[in-house]
């Protein structure tokens, strides 16, 4: 249900039930590329609370002007317990600037 690029600003939503514990959790994404006149922005959310800005470079990818192909970018977010909500969830992409490919998106309990 998730188109591979991004290439208009806006939010993409991941919707999700989860039951809060003492544990933290751990949101795991990465992209295949960023394509933009000079860099992408995404920034990432949980329940509207922001959990960082991500800015990429452009490798000119998505719009097929790389030479071989685009750069890979893994962020990994830390999320305390507390900001968990017993019943749904949303993670939220939002694409300020730019366009971005992306390749896997993880949502798991840490330690």
């Amino acid at each position: 249900d998730w188109y591979y690029a991004q290439t208009h600003t806006g939010v993409w939503n991941i919707v999700f039930q989860d039951i809060p514990d003492a544990r933290s959790r751990v949101l795991r994404f990465a992209f295949a590329a960023a394509s933009s006149s000079n860099s992408s922005k995404v920034v990432v959310r949980i329940n509207d609370q922001e959990l960082g800005e991500f800015f990429y470079k452009n490798d000119q990818t998505i719009y097929r002007d790389a030479l071989q192909n685009g750069n890979f970018h893994s962020e990994k977010v830390n999320i305390p317990f507390q900001r968990v909500a017993n019943g749904s969830n949303i993670i939220s992409f939002q694409l300020e600037k730019g366009m971005v490919m992306y390749d896997t998106v993880s949502f798991a309990r840490g330690l």
